[in-house]
This record gives C-alpha cells, structure tokens and sequence, in this order.
C-alpha cells in the first residue's frame, strides 16, 4: 500500500474531495492527484507533514496505516509535538537515559 492509498482512507473516512484535502493540508491539488494516482511508497517529507497535521495522524500512518497509538502514547506525541526545539532535546535524551538505564539493569 502506498502513500496515494493512505491518502484514499483519509478522504474516505471524512467524505472529502481532493480539492479539501489539498486546502486542509496547504498542499497543491495536482500533487495530491499525482500521489492517488501514482501511489508511491514515498514521498516529500513535508507534504506528509502537512497532511498528517491536517489530519491529525501522525506520519506512520502514511507508511503502517493499520498503525494506532494508545492514548498514553499519543498524549506524548501531542506534549512533544508543543514543546520548542530545546524541550524536544531534552525528552529525547531523557527517553535514551532511561531505556539505557533499562537495558542496565535488565528491565
């Protein structure tokens, strides 16, 4: 499944046409027509961003959409997601710190 079939579940799921999902995401509608109609298994990074902030999904869905968060997991995205450059630093070397920590003690 490639990206054009990701981008069909979404359309489908909310009953919007391309122009809709081109205004929502702030991308081209072309470009989203070439991505339903070629559907590569890649894409430029920033468009999915774009739709993926549309949307409210987050970018595995374009690569795993039978991919689903648990809420804990999605309340993290949404807390990193606000947080600045600095505060994202930070939680990622505290993440590293503690699955060290782990693999050290053998949790």
């Amino acid at each position: 499944m490639g990206l054009g079939s990701s981008i069909r579940t979404l359309m489908d799921a909310r009953r919007q046409s391309v122009a809709q999902i081109a205004a929502a995401s702030g991308m081209d509608a072309q470009k989203v027509y070439y991505i339903l109609k070629h559907d590569p298994v890649s894409g430029d990074m920033l468009a999915l961003k774009k739709l993926a902030d549309a949307y409210g999904v987050t970018l595995e869905f374009f690569v795993n959409p039978d991919f689903t968060a648990s809420t804990r997991e999605a309340q993290l995205l949404e807390h990193f997601r606000m947080c600045g450059d600095r505060g994202r630093d930070k939680i990622v070397d505290y993440s590293a710190d503690m699955e060290s920590l782990h693999r050290v003690m053998g949790l």
